[in-house]
């Protein structure tokens, strides 16, 4: 046996076929539930100022990649736009969201727009800082 360097995006695809062919065996009624991304924007005067993008599958989203300019931050930007996401969650009648976050980024910012921590990891990334696992129940 060899571990072997695989092509990213082939390896999600061959990868998730096998699930699904897993999925269908074991519980095929899961596969009719929504798989999908979402990759959302905030606009001002012609520049994006604001991005967010995850992934939703089966009943749930997870946020993987969200920012706000720099120079436009503490404006409330941030908070708009992760919950114009929470809203597109809830049309979806999605159940729950989830992210990362770390101790230098935000997670105090998700608390208050209603995430808990499920995990906290002390030391990680880097000495002295935190990596935190966040899930919000929408229904």
């Amino acid at each position: 046996m060899e571990f072997i360097e695989i092509d990213y995006k082939e390896n999600q695809k061959v990868t998730g076929k096998w699930l699904d062919e897993d999925t269908q065996l074991k519980e095929p009624e899961a596969l009719k539930l929504e798989r999908d991304h979402i990759s959302i924007g905030v606009q001002e005067d012609n520049k994006i100022i604001g991005r967010l993008s995850g992934s939703i599958f089966f009943n749930a989203m997870h946020v993987e990649l969200f920012a706000v300019d720099s120079t436009v931050r503490s404006k409330g930007i941030g908070g708009k736009l992760l919950e114009k996401a929470i809203e597109i969650a809830k049309e979806k009648k999605l159940h729950f969201i989830t992210l990362e976050t770390m101790s230098f980024n935000a997670p105090k910012f998700y608390q208050k727009h209603g995430f808990e921590i499920m995990k906290e990891i002390d030391d990680s990334p880097l000495d002295n800082t935190s990596h935190f696992f966040m899930f919000k129940d929408i229904r």
